[in-house]
């Protein structure tokens, strides 16, 4: 992909760089009076001749310029794309770890507590976890924290 990437970006530059086939075109009237016309100046009174520019080279242009933008433009959303992605998987990642040191603190407060309690309807009267229970959940959590951390 990477290798596609700079290929892309050479032949990009490849055309940006491209010039016309022709500079400049020079006029002049030689010794027995016919008119002469060169890529250089053949006397003193030689002078550069305004070309008009030619409908299909300027329409060539154009659509390179067009397929040249359309080129740019897709390397430019596929880096922001990659980027979204690595930004989407770093957010994941912190996400996840963070879960993991709750999960592990919880795990470790209930490794630590005399009793487990579970709320119930009645706020002053929590029902109290039995020890199937509790070794359940400590399961539940470490096998979490193995898989996932």
């Amino acid at each position: 992909m990477h290798h596609q990437i700079k290929s892309v970006i050479v032949i990009s530059l490849l055309l940006i760089n491209t010039k016309p086939a022709y500079t400049e075109v020079y006029k002049w009237v030689d010794e027995n009076g016919r008119t002469i016309y060169g890529d250089k100046p053949g006397n003193d009174g030689a002078a550069i001749v305004e070309l008009k520019k030619d409908k299909v080279n300027s329409a060539d242009s154009e659509q390179r310029a067009q397929k040249r933008q359309k080129l740019l433009d897709v390397i430019d959303e596929e880096r922001k794309t990659k980027i979204a992605e690595k930004e989407k998987l770093k957010k994941q990642k912190q996400e996840q770890q963070e879960k993991c040191r709750l999960l592990a603190a919880e795990l470790e407060d209930i490794k630590n507590a005399s009793y487990l309690y579970e709320e119930t309807d009645d706020p002053y009267n929590p029902r109290i976890a039995s020890d199937e229970e509790r070794k359940s959940r400590e399961m539940e959590y470490q096998d979490y924290l193995n898989d996932n951390c």
